[in-house]
């Protein structure tokens, strides 16, 4: 709201605050063992992500996409940790068999994260991009591609520990609770809302 009364200095200082939010977020959630606490690193990491753009209309955009992909990865979290009782990474592992509505939501809502094509995080963060270039923010736009590795390395190893490799002892029980929900959000994460074309 108050992006067009206020300075280009005053951008660039939210542009750096927004960098620094991003990779410190990226960074904690590679280490954490806990699949909410990862989540919601990611959560502080992708904010500051949107401050980079510093509350131009890429930031709102990716405000949207992002509220979808990662509403998404909490409800198929809460099925996950339903299924095991547990919120340990320790404790899951080949859940793929066991919540396979879980371990699609997962692959899905964790591509919009890593901003991959026919998901709509895929165009918030193409604009986030362009909008830095356009801008000549050439040191964010540097920012922006180490912290999209960061992103791309923590929800990929989230996703290996709880679905792949094999299940561990005690075996638990598939859960439906929470697979329509997951399934409706799937549908609104991907990218033909906002375009018919998966690269433009």
């Amino acid at each position: 709201r108050v992006f067009d009364i206020t300075s280009p200095e005053t951008h660039l200082f939210m542009g750096i605050i927004g960098a620094i939010s991003f990779l410190s977020g990226a960074i904690f959630a590679i280490f954490q063992n806990d699949i909410k606490k990862t989540l919601a690193y990611s959560t502080i990491s992708q904010l500051g992500l949107m401050w980079m753009a510093m509350g131009s209309d890429a930031s709102l955009f990716h405000l949207l996409t992002h509220g979808i992909f990662k509403a998404g990865l909490f409800l198929a979290a809460g099925a996950v940790i339903h299924t095991v009782h547990s919120q340990s990474l320790n404790d899951m592992g080949g859940l793929r068999k066991k919540a396979p509505v879980a371990a699609f939501a997962y692959l899905i809502f964790g591509a919009g994260l890593m901003g991959l094509p026919l998901t709509g995080g895929f165009y918030s963060k193409e604009s986030l991009a362009g909008y830095l270039y356009a801008n000549e923010q050439f040191e964010l736009l540097g920012v922006l591609g180490v912290g999209m590795v960061l992103t791309s390395f923590y929800i990929s190893r989230q996703f290996y520990l709880i679905f792949m490799g094999p299940v561990k002892e005690g075996s638990p029980e598939k859960n439906r609770a929470l697979n329509l929900p997951i399934r409706l959000l799937i549908i609104a994460s991907l990218s033909i809302w906002f375009s018919l074309h998966p690269f433009e």
